[in-house]
């Protein structure tokens, strides 16, 4: 089955399949009939064994206001996305969507479909959605920049932490209060603070700390690998404290520092965990 709005084009195996679902207020002309020939040509697809599949949809034409199909179109591509990620994995091809409207900037778009179709840095990435269909405004003028990153003591962290000094930043490091994150913030000249990110009180502090005054950048990076297989072996604390420490203390971090980043007009939140993450 075809559709005008639907196009295929393909490099190298890897497949970008682009979809027009703005405009129009008909839910058969903008959801329906688009999810059954898009289910058509996935399902053609298959049997190409492409090593990438990429769905970029364009879901509304309206920069802001109500467009009360858009989500259902954006819902819709996500599922045929979703449904295909599973059954292409045996093959090894990856499926990922990104979302757009008619207001996104094209350089966002064309950043996210050469990231999906990159096997270098999305090698392990499928069923993923990125929306770039709302651009945020322009940055405020600041006097500075101001980032925070979690786990910076060492490894990714701490080289997430040099590459945003080097960007312009004013990083501040956070890790568990030892020598380690006191050496570190010395090496880099920058501020740190020690804090188990596990514990409500003591993220309640590092939330209020001065230090973090005019923050408007969060790299949360702090993890264990703490995790228990399902099986006989079953190490019950090692699980509590994975989900603990890579689950809820991340999302709790971002949730705590969420009215700071708001108020700084223009956020940006980095959350990096490895596929187990």
């Amino acid at each position: 089955m075809t559709d005008s709005r639907i196009a295929v084009n393909g490099k190298d195996r890897a497949i970008l399949i682009e979809l027009d679902l703005a405009g129009g207020n008909d839910w058969l002309d903008r959801v329906a009939k688009p999810s059954e020939a898009l289910l058509g040509v996935v399902a053609e697809l298959h049997a190409s064994k492409p090593r990438s599949l990429t769905l970029s949809a364009c879901v509304s034409s309206q920069e802001k206001g109500e467009d009360p199909l858009a989500e259902a179109a954006k819902e819709m591509v996500r599922g045929v996305a979703g449904s295909a990620a599973l059954e292409f994995a045996d093959s090894g091809c990856r499926v990922n969507t990104v979302v757009s409207s008619q207001a996104s900037q094209e350089s966002d778009l064309a950043a996210v479909v050469d990231y999906f179709q990159d096997d270098r840095d999305a090698g392990f990435t499928t069923g993923a959605t990125i929306d770039v269909s709302h651009p945020g405004a322009l940055p405020a003028e600041t006097a500075e920049t101001v980032a925070l990153v979690t786990g910076g003591a060492g490894g990714l962290g701490r080289a997430a932490a040099e590459r945003l000094i080097q960007d312009g930043y004013r990083v501040v490091i956070s890790d568990l209060p030892g020598d380690q994150l006191d050496r570190t913030a010395e090496e880099l000249g920058i501020d740190a603070i020690g804090a188990n990110l596990s514990d409500e009180d003591e993220l309640k502090q590092l939330v209020n700390n001065r230090s973090l005054d005019g923050l408007n950048a969060l790299f949360l990076h702090h993890g264990v690998g703490a995790s228990s297989r399902l099986d006989a072996n079953f190490d019950a604390e090692a699980a509590r404290r994975s989900v603990s420490i890579n689950g809820t203390s991340v999302w709790r971090t971002f949730d705590y520092l969420l009215p700071a980043l708001e108020r700084s007009g223009n956020a940006t939140v980095v959350m990096l965990s490895s596929v187990a993450g």
